[in-house]
């Protein structure tokens, strides 16, 4: 069933996708050398952006503030809120939200609404112009003069009476992700009066180079003045979202292009506004990004109960277990901040001990081997355990996981005692368990020396170092003396195809862009998909191939107005995927601005998967 509803006022007035417009706004102001924020205007997404929104005939989307009254809000303070987050206050301060609410309450005698708020208009239009000196006094302190135009100011500026040049600290403007990037602008004033108030923000589709202030104040005639403003993200240096790992005291903010940042090419457009006079046109900068090279994560796990066990290679009420993990980074980039996580699927019934460990700064063909543990307790219900494996890039978001469903068994198996040392005759298969459908999970080398532990049927149980063990088929062995000598590969069984996508344009003045690629798998590529957005616009399996270990595929893709995220998948299986993105801009006939639709901008930042084929 599905229900479908509307926001309404009391009068039937829907503010579906609008919200309820204030009578007063706040707009804080704060004059930052990295952030600066004295213009810059609310460009979040709303619902009513959303190509399928509701709407309806009494819907009121231009309503307006009575007042927006611009305040100051000093960088510190700012500092002091971003550094909180989203807690709240230990200590109650009267801010100037706060008290502009009291002596809004103060001032309003009993009446009609509309009566009240053009009573008290005149205070807020005095509070307004002190906030406006108290900003000009903080960006005097940063060398700026923001002094307003004398009222016998006649103007008399052109657009074509400066001279505007608009650079980067990048050769041909291109960064790559993880590096900062700043946009420097200069103005020459060519007239014959001063320009006062002189400001540009920045307009673009890519959210690292929106929203920009530039703040230049004055410009004398023959003068010349350089802002700039560095691009991408800022934040605390060492701080990273959901991290819970301390920051050093009165580290240093900085500005970047994110590390997980996509290959594209946008177009940045500088428009400047001046009081009294008309402003320089526009000016326009082309920037582009390249991709940092990702690494690959594959892996292998085998379960081992013993801690305590049986050592049947089996779970079992009772029992605790190590998942003995090896990961190598098959990719041709190196990780950055990585983990490996065992999460709890299962419930009660499962204890896990240790379920994150840090294996960071993985270098390409590294290898890191980590051990989680878990206890499977007698109230278990089910005859199963759950657990989902991840190795995560959290700056590169770059995942490879895999749900594992384990069974719990009632009867155990029964070894036979055995000891001595042993020698492998050749590569020999090691098992979890001595059951012929056991997973192989790696090799033991040809003329390894090795404990023996039991037996059962055609199988050794033997000791790989640190109460690890693993089952190896007896006729694999001999009767040995000496040291124990272990040489023991893992069987990198669990890996995302290695996808290879050809680099498109990032900018064309085409309808349809070039895709093409192949991925490869050591054991199977099951199929592959491309979204553009979110809408899938072309899928492949790979069920029939003569070659179910490599997919090709290529074809046109129909690009939008503007930006077009395109992403291709390949995968494995149902839980292992790779991913490659890339964002392509479609121009003009002529190579001018195609502004994106907002509704397709909102649309790309929608994550994609598969469906059911």
């Amino acid at each position: 069933m599905w229900i479908i509803a509307q926001y309404l006022t009391p009068g039937d007035v829907s503010i579906q996708g609008v919200g309820v417009t204030p009578d007063i706004e706040l707009d804080p102001m704060t004059a930052d050398t990295l952030e600066m924020d004295l213009f810059r205007s609310e460009r979040s997404f709303r619902e009513r952006d959303l190509t399928k929104s509701l709407a309806g005939a009494a819907r009121r989307s231009t309503d307006q503030p009575f007042f927006r009254l611009r305040y100051n809000l000093p960088e510190k303070e700012r500092a002091e809120i971003r550094e909180r987050g989203g807690e709240l206050d230990d200590e109650f301060r009267i801010d100037f939200p706060i008290q502009v609410a009291r002596e809004v309450v103060q001032k309003s005698a009993p009446g009609k609404r509309s009566d009240q708020l053009r009573a008290i208009k005149a205070h807020l239009e005095r509070l307004q112009q002190t906030e406006l000196e108290e900003v000009g006094r903080d960006l005097q302190k940063l060398g700026i003069d923001w002094s307003p135009p004398p009222k016998d100011y006649a103007g008399g500026l052109r657009p074509t009476d400066y001279e505007v040049k608009i650079e980067t600290d990048r050769p041909n403007h291109t960064v790559t992700a993880g590096e900062p990037m700043t946009l420097k602008v200069t103005v020459k004033n060519r007239g014959t009066v001063p320009v006062y108030q002189l400001r540009a923000i920045t307009k673009s589709d890519g959210v690292y180079y929106d929203e920009r202030e530039l703040i230049f104040g004055r410009i004398d005639p023959g003068q010349s003045k350089t802002a700039s403003v560095p691009l991408g993200f800022c934040d605390v240096e060492g701080r990273k979202p959901g991290s819970t790992a301390p920051v050093p005291e009165n580290a240093p903010r900085k500005c970047k292009i994110p590390l997980d940042a996509d290959p594209r090419s946008d177009v940045v457009r500088v428009r400047f506004f001046a009081e009294g006079a008309d402003p320089p046109r526009d000016a326009e900068l082309r920037p582009t990004i390249e991709a940092l090279p990702e690494p690959i994560f594959a892996y292998t796990y085998q379960i081992v109960d013993n801690r305590p066990g049986n050592g049947d290679g089996q779970i079992a009420r009772g029992e605790g277990a190590t998942i003995y993990v090896t990961v190598k980074n098959v990719g041709k980039g190196r990780s950055y901040e990585t983990q490996a996580n065992l999460r709890n699927l299962t419930g009660d019934g499962l204890l896990l001990h240790a379920g994150r460990f840090d294996i960071s700064n993985l270098k390409p063909n590294e290898v890191r081997n980590v051990e989680f543990t878990f206890d499977v307790l007698d109230v278990l219900q089910e005859d199963s355990i759950h657990l989902e494996l991840s190795v995560v890039d959290r700056d590169l978001r770059v995942v490879s996981s895999e749900k594992l469903k384990l069974p719990v068994v009632q009867s155990p198996l029964v070894l036979q005692p055995a000891s001595g040392k042993v020698t492998t005759t050749a590569s020999a298969p090691l098992r979890g368990q001595p059951v012929a459908t056991a997973p192989v999970v790696g090799e033991v080398e040809k003329g390894s020396v090795l404990e023996r532990l039991g037996t059962l049927g055609p199988y050794t149980k033997v000791s790989l170092g640190q109460d690890r063990f693993g089952f190896v088929e007896s006729r694999l062995l001999r009767e040995a003396n000496g040291a124990s000598k272990v040489a023991f590969r893992p069987l990198l069984s669990h890996s995302p195809p290695l996808l290879e996508v050809k680099p498109a344009k990032l900018a064309t003045r085409e309808s349809k862009v070039r895709i093409e690629g192949v991925a490869h798998d050591a054991d199977r590529v099951m199929d592959a998909v491309v979204f553009v957005g979110s809408r899938k616009v072309f899928y492949q399996s790979n069920k029939k191939a003569a070659d179910p270990t490599k997919l090709q595929f290529s074809f046109d893709a129909e690009l939008q107005p503007g930006i077009n995220v395109i992403t291709v998948l390949a995968r494995e299986n149902a839980d292992t995927t790779s991913r490659t993105t890339m964002v392509v801009r479609r121009d003009g006939p002529n190579g001018e601005f195609l502004p994106t639709p907002k509704a397709d901008l909102l649309d790309s930042e929608f994550d994609v998967g598969f469906g059911t084929e």
